[in-house]
C-alpha cells in the first residue's frame, strides 16, 4: 500500500512539473506520450464512464464486433442456400423429359417461379450497383425485379460485408495510389517536416517504432471512408487558408469514422503529397498513434515482451488470428518486437498484413505493408541526404511478397524484406571484360527475427465497429435505399 501511495505521489509530481513545462511538448514524440498520460490520470474515470454508456469499452467492442461477424455468417449461408433452379423430369431427378410432364398446381408451380426468378434476380453483395437486367440464367443483382426490401439489406449489411472496400485496398498497389506519400521512416510530426536521414543507418531501424501504428491505423480509414475525384471541385480563388480548412474537415471526418468525399485528388497518396495537407494529416496520424500506443489508461502503455518467444504453438495461434482478420476486414496489425540482447519491454512496432501463403519450404508467409518502405518506385539519381536510403516499388502480390514475415514450422518468426543503401561516393567496378560502371547502391536482404508476434486485436476490432454503421448508412443512401438528405 505505501508503494501505491508513493507512485501516485510521485505521479502527481510529474503532473505539475509536466504543466510547467508544458511549452515543450513539441520537442518530442515521447514528451506527448508523458503529457498523454498526465491527462488520461485526469479523465479516466469519465471516459471510463462514457465508453461503459454508449458501449465502447473492451468488452463491448468484443461482443459488437462478433455480432457483426455473425451477422455476415448468417447473410452468406442464407445467400448460399438459394438453389439455382434446373429443369427436372418427373420424378425430379434430373435433366431430360422422360416420364412425361409433372402433374402439379398451375398456382403453386408460378409462385414458384416467381421466387426462383427473385432469388436469382437478388443475388445481391455489399456495396453492389444494381445493374438494369441479368445476363441469361446467371444471378445478380437486378434493380428491375429484385425488390428493395429484399436487395438493400444486402447490398448494405449491418454486418463486416461493410468493410469490403478495405479488403479491395489493403495491398498498397502503386497504380491505385492507396498509400500515404510518406514514411514513417522519414516522419517528423514536431516539426512537421521530413528529417534527413543517415542513409547507413536507416536500415538498422526498419520498421521504425515511430507512428507505424498510426499510419496503418489511418490508411485504414482511408481505405475504408474515403471517396476520392467524387463531386465538383471547390474553387478557393487562390485562397490558401481557406482550401486548408477546408480540407482540414475533410481530414477530421475520415478520423472521426464518417464517409467523405474527397474532390480535387485522384487518391490518397496525391492527397497526401500536398503540403497544406501532409502537415496537418501528420498531426492526426499522431494523435492515432497515441490512442492505439497509450489509450485511456493513465497507468498502462502497450507494449511488448522479449520473454514471449515465438513457439511452434504461439505462432500457429497468432496465424490463425492474423488470417481471421484478413478475412473479415481485409488487413490486420501485426505488433511485434525485434529480438536483441536486451531483456526490458518495449513499444510494439507494427505492420499491416494483408495476405498469407505457404512457400515451398512450408513456411506461412504473411504479406505485410510496412509504412517505413515505400510502396512506389523512389527517384534513384542523386540525392541530397533527404530521401530514404530504401527502394522498394511494390509489384504483384503475393508473387513478389514483400516485405514479409516468414513463419517457420517450429515457430520461428522473422521479418523480411529488400533495402538499398547507398554508396557516398558512389563506386567504380569492373566487370570481367575490363568495363568500368559506376555503381550507386546495393541491394541486400534484410531478416531480422521477431518476437511477442500477435494480432493487435483490440484496436482493429474497435476501428471495424465504430465504422460499419456509418459505412451502413452512407451505403443506404448512395444506392437510394433511404432518402439522401
Amino acid at each position: 500500500m505505501r508503494d501505491r501511495f508513493l507512485n501516485l505521489g510521485q505521479v502527481v509530481l510529474i503532473c505539475l512539473l509536466a504543466f510547467v513545462l508544458m511549452g515543450v511538448n513539441d520537442c518530442s514524440q515521447q514528451a506527448n506520450v508523458t503529457m498523454r498520460h498526465i491527462g488520461n490520470f485526469f479523465s479516466y474515470p469519465f471516459k471510463a464512464l462514457a465508453e461503459l454508456a454508449n458501449g465502447t469499452n473492451e468488452s463491448s467492442i468484443e461482443e459488437r464486433y462478433q455480432a457483426y461477424v455473425n451477422a455476415a455468417n448468417a447473410r452468406l449461408a442464407a445467400a448460399n442456400a438459394v438453389p439455382i433452379p434446373t429443369p427436372t423430369n418427373g420424378s425430379g431427378s434430373g435433366s431430360n423429359c422422360e416420364g412425361g410432364i409433372p402433374n402439379v398446381d398451375p398456382a403453386a408451380a408460378l409462385e414458384s417461379l416467381n421466387s426462383q426468378v427473385i432469388a436469382l434476380s437478388c443475388a445481391c453483395n455489399p456495396w453492389d450497383i444494381p445493374v438494369a437486367s441479368c445476363p441469361t440464367a446467371q444471378p445478380c443483382c437486378n434493380v428491375s425485379i429484385c425488390p428493395r426490401e429484399i436487395q438493400c439489406p444486402k447490398i448494405c449489411p449491418q454486418d463486416i460485408g461493410m468493410l469490403r472496400n478495405n479488403k479491395v485496398k489493403a495491398p498498397p498497389v502503386t497504380a491505385d495510389g492507396n498509400y500515404f506519400s510518406f514514411l514513417n521512416s522519414a516522419f517528423d510530426v514536431f516539426p512537421n517536416e521530413v528529417r534527413p536521414l543517415d542513409r547507413d543507418a536507416v536500415t538498422n531501424s526498419i520498421p521504425s517504432p515511430g507512428y507505424n501504428l498510426g499510419m496503418i491505423s489511418a490508411r485504414r480509414k482511408f481505405n475504408e471512408m474515403a471517396s476520392f475525384n467524387v463531386g465538383p471541385v471547390p474553387n478557393f480563388n487562390g485562397d490558401e487558408a481557406k482550401k486548408k480548412r477546408y480540407y482540414r474537415e475533410k481530414i477530421d471526418k475520415i478520423f472521426d469514422n464518417q464517409p467523405t468525399a474527397i474532390p480535387g485528388f485522384q487518391n490518397l497518396a496525391e492527397f497526401s503529397a500536398d503540403p497544406l495537407v501532409q502537415r496537418y494529416l501528420k498531426q492526426k496520424i499522431a494523435e492515432e498513434w497515441e490512442d492505439r500506443a497509450v489509450g485511456n489508461d493513465p497507468f498502462s502503455e502497450k507494449k511488448v515482451n522479449p520473454e514471449n518467444v515465438m513457439t511452434a504453438e504461439s505462432a500457429q495461434n497468432m496465424l490463425g488470428d492474423v488470417k481471421k482478420g484478413i478475412t473479415e476486414m481485409g488487413s490486420a496489425t501485426l505488433a511485434f518486437g525485434f529480438k536483441t540482447t536486451s531483456t526490458d519491454k518495449v513499444s510494439p512496432q507494427a505492420l499491416e498484413a494483408y495476405n498469407t501463403f505457404k512457400d515451398a519450404n512450408n513456411n506461412d508467409v504473411i504479406c505485410v505493408h510496412d509504412p517505413n518502405l515505400p510502396a512506389y518506385p523512389v527517384n534513384l539519381g542523386p540525392s541530397a541526404g533527404t530521401a530514404p536510403s530504401l527502394h522498394f516499388p511494390f509489384a504483384d502480390p503475393p508473387k513478389a511478397c514483400f516485405p514479409s514475415v516468414v513463419v517457420k514450422p517450429n515457430g520461428e518468426t522473422t521479418y523480411l524484406a529488400k533495402v538499398r543503401s547507398y554508396f557516398d561516393p558512389p563506386k567504380l567496378v569492373r566487370d570481367e571484360d575490363g568495363i568500368e560502371t559506376t555503381v550507386r547502391y546495393e541491394d541486400a536482404m534484410l531478416d531480422r527475427p521477431l518476437y511477442d508476434v500477435h494480432h493487435f486485436k483490440q484496436a482493429d476490432h474497435r476501428s471495424a465497429v465504430l465504422s460499419i454503421p456509418r459505412l451502413a448508412q452512407n451505403c443506404l443512401k448512395e444506392r437510394g435505399c433511404i432518402d439522401a438528405n
